[in-house]
């Protein structure tokens, strides 16, 4: 289902939901695993129940994943998306950081281009990346995770992928991150876990 034009609501059971270019959607996938999609503009995902797929596209979204094991896309340069994650303490909720959809710039290839900060209850993870064409690191975007301190509301896993979709190392334990983090932005050291194959943050 596509947005025809102005600031659409659409709604879908296992559906693909694509919003309309540059307006303030709303998207709302209802039952069924949905994949949404906000492209530009400042927009409003609610994936409802199973396993969906949020992807605010450019401009600053929110994301509310609701019940099943959800997945949460943040591409370089999207804005600053805030994640709302209202699932059971069983869920497994992933976000996905991706490099840049147009630009070949930036080097997002390591754990250490993020940094991670508490404030209050939430989680905010900043993209500091290194451009070839700016002499100092460049802010390129911004995701907080809304309750993350909160087991019901967590996010658990982080992946990172290059420009070539690639996984970046191996997947982020979020709880670990979120101990570890402290209230300015800092990078955070990890080890690999061989039992849980997850990477921790050191605290």
């Amino acid at each position: 289902m596509f947005g025809l034009g102005g600031a659409d609501t659409i709604h879908g059971s296992n559906a693909l939901v694509i919003a309309t270019p540059d307006n303030d959607d709303i998207l709302a996938g209802g039952s069924g695993n949905d994949t949404l999609y906000g492209r530009a503009g400042l927009d409003r995902l609610f994936g409802g129940n199973d396993n969906d797929r949020l992807d605010g596209g450019n401009g600053d979204d929110l994301l509310y994943g609701g019940t099943g094991n959800d997945t949460y896309v943040y591409w370089r340069d999207d804005g600053s998306d805030i994640i709302n994650e209202a699932g059971s303490d069983s869920s497994l909720d992933t976000l996905e950081i991706w490099e840049d959809r147009f630009y070949g710039e930036a080097r997002f290839d390591a754990f250490n281009d993020l940094q991670y900060e508490r404030s209050g209850n939430d989680l905010v993870i900043n993209l500091d990346i290194q451009e070839d064409w700016w002499p100092d690191d460049f802010n390129s975007g911004r995701v907080t995770i809304i309750n993350q301190g909160t087991a019901s509301s967590q996010v658990e896993r982080l992946r990172l992928y290059d420009d070539d979709s690639r996984l970046i190392g191996g997947e982020i334990d979020l709880a670990s991150v979120w101990s570890a983090a402290g209230t300015s932005l800092s990078t955070l050291d990890f080890t690999y876990n061989t039992q849980t194959q997850l990477y921790v943050a050191a605290a």
